[in-house]
């Protein structure tokens, strides 16, 4: 088996703990308890950033191996579909709860959190992604 493979299996297996989490935020929203809806959704942001840690550390050692971006496309992919589904959830909680937001449309919180955070893991992703293209470049240590 090659590496991409076994990276790519690895990922898979990396993805169940945010599946798992989606569905205990689910099962929060379905019995309405206050407490348990905060306490799924952050144990869900939580899986998402733990789970960014692995796809970050398996795209860094492809990319520093190999010279490919394929992992942190993936990461990028990754991030997008988590913090989307993560920006849903807040904003089922909002309404649900009844939250006071600030915003005048009680629709724009969710994006709002979810542009947020899709923001600084990207920024974070495109940091390591461009720090691993300089460091394997011989033109910059003369």
């Amino acid at each position: 088996m090659d590496k991409k493979t076994l990276f790519y299996i690895v990922i898979l297996l990396v993805m169940i703990y945010p599946a798992f989490s989606v569905f205990l935020v689910d099962q929060a929203m379905r019995t309405g308890n206050e407490t348990e809806i905060k306490q799924a959704i952050s144990a869900y942001q939580l899986s998402i950033w733990m789970s960014w840690l692995i796809f970050a550390i398996l795209a860094i050692y492809y990319k520093w191996t190999t010279e490919e971006n394929i992992f942190f496309y993936t990461t990028y992919g990754f991030l997008i579909l988590g913090f989307s589904i993560y920006g849903y959830y807040i904003q089922k909680m909002v309404n649900l709860l009844n939250v006071e937001t600030g915003f005048r449309d009680n629709y724009i919180f969710g994006v709002f959190i979810a542009i947020q955070n899709l923001a600084v893991a990207g920024l974070l992703t495109g940091f390591l992604q461009a720090a691993v293209w300089w460091f394997t470049r011989r033109w910059h240590r003369r």
